[in-house]
């Protein structure tokens, strides 16, 4: 008999760390702003939105939440925020969640927010990785010069049968 592989704890780090984090991050933070928005739907449903900042003792960030999500984003709730992703808007970084996470209200947790460093200030610039084929094209092909194909659309080999 094989035994059930146990779960694990979350780890949970702290704001300043997830500007050199991945996704998939657990943080406890208080919403110290909120700016609540209610968008309509083609479908005629109303979907609750709401930008924040949060922070923790190491330093604050903005962050974006929707749907079920926002529902406990209210000035001064301590959350949790889990399997987070940030996201880059115009170079700076934004807290949210995606399919696979979830902000739930924690009331046992004692978080005190300081603003001093703001990670969501912070400009980053991204490097430009070039696409698969952007790479393979801009070496040229290993020929040496134009494809046969190329060769047979502009009309080169046209004699030939």
């Amino acid at each position: 008999m094989s035994e059930k592989p146990q779960l694990q704890v979350p780890k949970f780090i702290k704001v300043k760390d997830i500007e050199t984090s991945r996704s998939g991050y657990n943080v406890y933070v208080k919403v110290v702003s909120t700016e609540k928005k209610i968008i309509d739907t083609r479908d005629g449903l109303k979907i609750p939105m709401v930008d924040c900042v949060v922070a923790d003792e190491t330093g604050s960030a903005k962050a974006f939440f929707k749907g079920e999500n926002a529902q406990h984003i209210e000035k001064g709730n301590v959350v949790a925020i889990r399997n987070g992703v940030k996201r880059f808007i115009k170079d700076h970084i934004s807290l949210e969640i995606d399919l696979f996470g979830r902000v739930t209200l924690e009331k046992d947790v004692t978080v005190n927010a300081s603003e001093a460093y703001n990670i969501s200030s912070v400009e980053h610039k991204l490097e430009d990785k070039p696409r698969r084929n952007q790479v393979r094209n801009n070496r040229g092909n290993n020929r040496g010069g134009l494809r046969r194909d190329n060769n047979r659309a502009r009309g080169d080999n046209d004699n030939r049968r």
